[in-house]
């Protein structure tokens, strides 16, 4: 699956209701950590740029 900021949106919001550490969460997605921690840094970039409404 090739990773996009939309998709790994919806990875995150998966993430934060599964209840588990990054670690546990990415081994059960087949994911390596280092792609979460970059991703999720994109994303953290992305909203801190966003417009407040």
């Amino acid at each position: 699956m090739r990773m996009t900021l939309t998709t790994f949106k919806r990875l995150y919001k998966d993430y934060q209701e599964s209840g588990l550490n990054i670690k546990d969460f990415c081994n059960n997605q087949d994911l390596a950590p280092s792609t979460f921690y970059y991703w999720r840094n994109k994303l953290e970039e992305a909203l801190a740029h966003e417009p407040e409404s």
